[in-house]
């Protein structure tokens, strides 16, 4: 199965979905790599330094926490990381 994204925010207890999910096309296997960049209003999804996808939402445009979530029990992460772009 193909790897699907969705992207939420939480702001002031309020979970929204940004948009539909971004299906990428691709079968994740180990070594592969998913990168967020936010910049602004937008947020953009990267499988193998390939773009997949962008959302944008103008509630959240400055700096912040972020959120993972997956429902694929055999998916793992390690080496997170997060700062300006």
């Amino acid at each position: 199965a193909t790897l699907t994204i969705e992207l939420w925010k939480s702001v002031d207890a309020v979970v929204t979905q940004l948009g539909a999910q971004i299906d990428t096309g691709v079968a994740m296997s180990a070594g592969d790599t998913l990168s967020l960049k936010a910049s602004g209003t937008t947020i953009e999804v990267f499988v193998n330094g390939v773009s997949k996808g962008t959302r944008t939402d103008s509630a959240i445009s400055a700096a912040g926490r972020f959120h993972i979530r997956c429902s694929d029990e055999t998916m793992r992460f390690d080496n997170l990381s997060g700062g300006a772009v």
